[in-house]
Protein backbone atom coordinates (compact mmCIF):
# COMPACT_ATOMS: atom_id res chain seq x y z
CA UNK A 1 0.00 0.00 0.00
CA UNK A 2 2.82 2.53 0.92
CA UNK A 3 5.39 2.40 -1.93
CA UNK A 4 7.81 5.60 -0.58
CA UNK A 5 8.33 6.70 2.65
CA UNK A 6 10.83 9.85 2.46
CA UNK A 7 12.26 11.43 5.18
CA UNK A 8 15.07 14.36 5.76
CA UNK A 9 17.23 11.57 6.62
CA UNK A 10 16.12 9.18 4.06
CA UNK A 11 18.10 10.34 1.05
CA UNK A 12 21.45 11.24 1.64
CA UNK A 13 21.79 15.57 -0.06
CA UNK A 14 22.84 15.49 -3.61
CA UNK A 15 21.55 12.12 -4.50
CA UNK A 16 19.17 12.33 -7.52
CA UNK A 17 18.17 8.98 -7.95
CA UNK A 18 18.25 6.38 -11.19
CA UNK A 19 17.16 7.64 -14.41
CA UNK A 20 14.45 5.23 -13.83
CA UNK A 21 12.90 7.19 -11.01
CA UNK A 22 9.44 8.35 -11.77
CA UNK A 23 9.32 12.37 -11.70
CA UNK A 24 7.04 12.99 -8.77
CA UNK A 25 9.00 10.54 -6.74
CA UNK A 26 12.06 12.32 -7.62
CA UNK A 27 10.86 16.14 -6.59
CA UNK A 28 9.09 15.01 -3.09
CA UNK A 29 13.11 13.51 -2.73
CA UNK A 30 14.28 16.79 -3.04
CA UNK A 31 12.07 18.48 -1.02
CA UNK A 32 13.03 16.62 1.83
CA UNK A 33 16.56 16.90 0.79
CA UNK A 34 17.74 19.57 -0.73
CA UNK A 35 20.11 21.77 1.40
CA UNK A 36 18.39 25.08 0.27
CA UNK A 37 16.22 27.35 2.08
CA UNK A 38 13.72 28.02 0.06
CA UNK A 39 12.84 24.85 -0.63
CA UNK A 40 13.80 21.97 2.08
CA UNK A 41 10.91 21.40 4.32
CA UNK A 42 10.92 19.35 7.45
CA UNK A 43 8.62 16.70 6.46
CA UNK A 44 7.88 13.32 5.83
CA UNK A 45 6.47 12.06 2.94
CA UNK A 46 4.23 8.92 2.12
CA UNK A 47 3.69 7.78 -1.55
CA UNK A 48 0.38 5.23 -1.99
CA UNK A 49 0.52 2.95 -4.22
CA UNK A 50 -2.96 2.48 -5.22
CA UNK A 51 -4.77 0.21 -8.21
CA UNK A 52 -4.90 1.85 -11.72
CA UNK A 53 -7.64 1.95 -14.00
CA UNK A 54 -9.07 0.73 -15.98
CA UNK A 55 -8.30 -2.58 -14.93
CA UNK A 56 -9.15 -1.46 -11.76
CA UNK A 57 -12.91 1.27 -11.67
CA UNK A 58 -13.96 3.58 -9.14
CA UNK A 59 -13.90 3.29 -6.26
CA UNK A 60 -11.15 1.44 -5.96
CA UNK A 61 -8.49 3.95 -5.84
CA UNK A 62 -10.26 5.66 -3.20
CA UNK A 63 -10.31 3.17 -1.11
CA UNK A 64 -6.70 2.24 -1.24
CA UNK A 65 -6.22 6.05 -0.47
CA UNK A 66 -8.42 5.35 2.72
CA UNK A 67 -6.75 2.49 3.66
CA UNK A 68 -3.35 4.01 3.59
CA UNK A 69 -4.45 6.13 5.97
CA UNK A 70 -6.06 4.16 8.45
CA UNK A 71 -2.54 2.56 8.29
CA UNK A 72 -0.97 5.36 8.85
CA UNK A 73 -2.83 6.18 11.96
CA UNK A 74 -2.80 2.28 13.20
CA UNK A 75 1.15 1.88 12.77
CA UNK A 76 2.78 5.07 13.45
CA UNK A 77 4.58 4.05 16.43
CA UNK A 78 6.21 0.92 14.23
CA UNK A 79 7.30 3.33 11.14
CA UNK A 80 9.72 5.19 13.09
CA UNK A 81 8.95 8.59 11.92
CA UNK A 82 10.11 11.41 13.26
CA UNK A 83 6.89 13.25 13.17
CA UNK A 84 3.94 15.03 14.10
CA UNK A 85 0.49 12.51 12.70
CA UNK A 86 -1.91 15.67 13.79
CA UNK A 87 -0.21 17.75 11.29
CA UNK A 88 -1.06 15.84 8.18
CA UNK A 89 -1.23 17.36 4.61
CA UNK A 90 -2.71 15.22 1.79
CA UNK A 91 -1.90 16.22 -1.84
CA UNK A 92 -2.35 15.12 -5.31
CA UNK A 93 -1.71 15.97 -8.86
CA UNK A 94 -4.39 16.00 -11.80
CA UNK A 95 -5.95 11.88 -10.98
CA UNK A 96 -4.16 12.39 -7.84
CA UNK A 97 -5.62 15.52 -6.74
CA UNK A 98 -9.12 14.36 -7.23
CA UNK A 99 -8.03 10.62 -5.11
CA UNK A 100 -6.95 13.13 -2.66
CA UNK A 101 -10.16 15.14 -2.47
CA UNK A 102 -12.57 12.04 -2.15
CA UNK A 103 -10.27 10.24 0.94
CA UNK A 104 -10.20 13.84 2.90
CA UNK A 105 -14.33 13.96 2.19
CA UNK A 106 -14.02 10.11 3.74
CA UNK A 107 -11.17 11.11 6.38
CA UNK A 108 -13.14 13.94 7.73
CA UNK A 109 -16.17 11.32 8.66
CA UNK A 110 -13.75 8.84 10.54
CA UNK A 111 -12.20 8.96 13.64
CA UNK A 112 -8.23 7.88 13.28
CA UNK A 113 -6.13 6.81 16.22
CA UNK A 114 -3.55 9.33 15.96
CA UNK A 115 -3.78 10.69 12.14
CA UNK A 116 -5.65 14.69 11.48
CA UNK A 117 -5.94 15.94 7.95
CA UNK A 118 -5.50 19.52 8.53
CA UNK A 119 -4.48 20.23 4.89
CA UNK A 120 -5.49 19.04 1.18
CA UNK A 121 -3.00 20.27 -1.38
CA UNK A 122 -4.52 19.85 -5.21
CA UNK A 123 -2.48 20.71 -7.68
CA UNK A 124 -4.69 20.66 -10.99
CA UNK A 125 -6.85 18.58 -9.77
CA UNK A 126 -8.61 16.00 -11.69
CA UNK A 127 -12.96 16.96 -11.86
CA UNK A 128 -15.29 17.68 -14.50
CA UNK A 129 -18.46 17.07 -15.60
CA UNK A 130 -20.74 16.96 -18.65
CA UNK A 131 -21.42 20.29 -19.01
CA UNK A 132 -18.98 21.77 -21.19
CA UNK A 133 -16.94 24.68 -19.56
CA UNK A 134 -15.37 27.54 -21.54
CA UNK A 135 -12.28 26.24 -20.58
CA UNK A 136 -12.70 23.06 -22.14
CA UNK A 137 -13.95 24.37 -25.69
CA UNK A 138 -11.13 27.17 -25.42
CA UNK A 139 -8.47 24.32 -24.78
CA UNK A 140 -10.01 21.08 -26.20
CA UNK A 141 -6.55 20.74 -28.02
CA UNK A 142 -4.31 21.64 -25.57
CA UNK A 143 -0.54 19.92 -26.50
CA UNK A 144 -0.31 17.73 -22.62
CA UNK A 145 -4.35 17.48 -22.12
CA UNK A 146 -7.08 17.11 -24.67
CA UNK A 147 -10.91 16.96 -24.37
CA UNK A 148 -11.04 13.50 -25.90
CA UNK A 149 -8.46 11.96 -23.64
CA UNK A 150 -10.09 13.77 -20.65
CA UNK A 151 -13.23 11.78 -21.79
CA UNK A 152 -11.66 8.64 -21.82
CA UNK A 153 -10.04 8.74 -18.85
CA UNK A 154 -13.64 9.55 -17.21
CA UNK A 155 -14.99 6.26 -19.28
CA UNK A 156 -12.25 4.01 -17.90
CA UNK A 157 -12.56 4.98 -14.53
CA UNK A 158 -16.06 5.22 -13.79
CA UNK A 159 -18.58 2.23 -13.15
CA UNK A 160 -20.31 0.99 -16.58
CA UNK A 161 -23.23 3.32 -17.53
CA UNK A 162 -21.88 6.63 -15.49
CA UNK A 163 -21.79 10.07 -17.04
CA UNK A 164 -19.29 12.80 -16.28
CA UNK A 165 -21.85 13.73 -13.68
CA UNK A 166 -21.13 10.67 -11.11
CA UNK A 167 -19.94 12.49 -7.92
CA UNK A 168 -16.58 11.09 -8.51
CA UNK A 169 -16.03 13.26 -11.17
CA UNK A 170 -18.32 16.12 -10.21
CA UNK A 171 -18.28 16.80 -6.92
CA UNK A 172 -20.60 19.24 -6.49
CA UNK A 173 -23.03 18.44 -8.98
CA UNK A 174 -26.61 17.34 -9.36
CA UNK A 175 -25.99 13.89 -8.25
CA UNK A 176 -22.93 14.77 -5.37
CA UNK A 177 -24.64 13.26 -2.15
CA UNK A 178 -21.86 15.41 0.10
CA UNK A 179 -22.82 18.85 1.10
CA UNK A 180 -19.62 20.47 2.08
CA UNK A 181 -20.85 22.87 4.33
CA UNK A 182 -21.41 19.80 6.74
CA UNK A 183 -17.90 18.15 6.26
CA UNK A 184 -14.79 19.35 8.07
CA UNK A 185 -12.36 19.57 5.18
CA UNK A 186 -9.04 20.52 5.96
CA UNK A 187 -7.51 23.68 5.06
CA UNK A 188 -7.02 23.65 1.12
CA UNK A 189 -4.69 25.21 -1.53
CA UNK A 190 -5.52 24.77 -4.89
CA UNK A 191 -3.13 24.98 -7.77
CA UNK A 192 -4.56 25.62 -11.63
CA UNK A 193 -2.89 26.14 -14.65
CA UNK A 194 -3.22 28.88 -16.70
CA UNK A 195 -3.70 26.74 -20.09
CA UNK A 196 -5.62 23.45 -18.13
CA UNK A 197 -8.95 22.86 -19.64
CA UNK A 198 -10.33 21.16 -16.75
CA UNK A 199 -9.29 25.16 -14.81
CA UNK A 200 -12.97 26.03 -14.70
CA UNK A 201 -13.86 22.59 -12.94
CA UNK A 202 -11.38 23.17 -10.30
CA UNK A 203 -12.06 26.74 -9.03
CA UNK A 204 -15.22 25.15 -7.98
CA UNK A 205 -13.34 23.54 -5.21
CA UNK A 206 -12.34 26.99 -3.94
Amino acid sequence: MVSQLLTPSSTPPGTSGSASTPLRVEIMKRLVTFPSSFISIEAVIISVNYRLAPEHKFPSQYEDGFEALKFLGENFNKLSINGDPGLCFIAGDSAGGNLAHHVAVKAAKYEFQKVKLIGYLAIQPFFGGEERTEAEKCNSRAPVLTLESTDWFWKAFLPDGSDRDHPAANVFGPKSSVYMSQVEFPETLVFIGGFDLLKDWQRKVL
